[in-house]
């Protein structure tokens, strides 16, 4: 676990303005930005689980507080964007930006590696001023995104690698704290770690007791593999595509994450197949895999832990009743 002094540096002034500004964050959000639904839910039998919904928000995905945030800006702390925007996605939160931008009279370029769904590509082209294919995964389109946006002078909001975006994401926290008093474990699915170093950083000053679980898909975990050393270390195609591929090794969530990693749970793709099946079954919830992934950790962890009042992130619902009943055929019974 080796990152540089500027790289440490900088993510600990982020703890301290996540720590402080949270909150502002929060109350400067739209009504329907914030304060996602939360059900109780029983899931395959067992249970209670608390399931924040977080696909239920506009774009479908929590990627929107963040992107919001950012594009808005918090007055003292993060300037509001002027201006062209330029990000890169692998569909949730370039459409989130696209969203965040049109909501506030900006333009937005989103850049999408090759590999995006049609699904996700169809959706972002609808509301993104303009969308360009480029690249063989995320971190070569987030490249491309950073640099077309220096050469236009224009901003550049990376997917995890940007203070608003952490300052928005981080709002779920004290969603969590305010609404659950009670809930002792948490479960997120991890990527790029924006979400788990913002939750990491805010449960950590808000409620020191709640357990963090961090939740990776086997076939794609770079943020777990810098964890462990002797980890397998060799990209495949995963359900959980959303927070899959390599990330930015300068990006300041590394050590924010890393420094915080106490649990984490890595799931097989039949796992994560069947935590979707179960969302589906017995909530009423299409999601995609990386949103099933928490869900699919909490199962799995469950059978060897004690976990009072456990609540689940859902991060995302942007999938296709097509890929969804193709994700399903991924489950295999002994």
């Amino acid at each position: 676990m080796v990152w540089s002094v500027a790289q440490d540096d900088a993510a600990q002034q982020a703890a301290r303005v996540l720590r402080n500004d949270h909150g502002r964050a929060a109350s400067l959000l739209p009504a329907d930005v914030r304060d996602s639904t939360t059900i109780t839910a029983t899931i395959n039998g067992a249970g209670p689980l608390l399931l924040k919904l977080e696909n239920l928000l506009p774009t479908g995905s929590f990627k929107v507080r963040g992107a919001m945030t950012t594009v808005q800006g918090i007055p003292g702390v993060l300037p509001a964007v002027q201006g062209e925007v330029f990000t890169a996605s692998s569909g949730n939160h370039g459409l989130a930006v696209a969203y965040a931008a049109a909501r506030n009279g900006l333009s937005a370029t989103v850049v999408l590696p090759e590999d995006v769904s049609l699904a996700k590509y169809e959706v972002v082209r609808q509301i993104a001023t303009r969308t360009i294919v480029y690249g063989a995964d995320c971190l070569s389109a987030e490249r491309h995104a950073a640099s077309l946006a220096a050469r236009n002078g224009a901003t550049y909001i990376s997917p995890y690698n940007h203070l608003g975006v952490l300052l928005g994401h981080a709002t779920i926290a004290a969603e969590i704290v305010r609404d659950y008093p009670d809930v002792t474990d948490v479960f997120v699915s991890v990527g790029g770690g924006g979400l788990y170093s913002a939750l990491a950083v805010v449960l950590q000053h808000l409620r020191p007791d709640i357990r963090l679980h961090a939740c990776f898909p086997q076939n794609s975990a770079p943020l777990y593999w810098r964890k462990v050393p002797d980890a397998l270390r060799a990209h495949a195609p995963t359900l959980a595509s959303a927070v899959a591929g390599e990330i930015d090794p300068d990006s300041i969530t590394i050590p924010l994450s890393l420094d915080r990693l106490t649990s984490a749970v890595t799931c097989t793709e039949a796992q994560i197949a069947t935590a979707m099946k179960h969302l589906m079954a017995d909530c009423g919830q299409r999601v995609e895999g990386a949103a099933a992934l928490a869900v699919a950790g909490w199962q799995k962890l469950s059978q060897t832990q004690v976990m009072p009042r456990p609540l689940a992130v859902v991060c995302g619902g942007n999938i296709t009743e097509s890929r969804h009943a193709k994700a399903l055929g991924q489950i295999t019974t002994p």
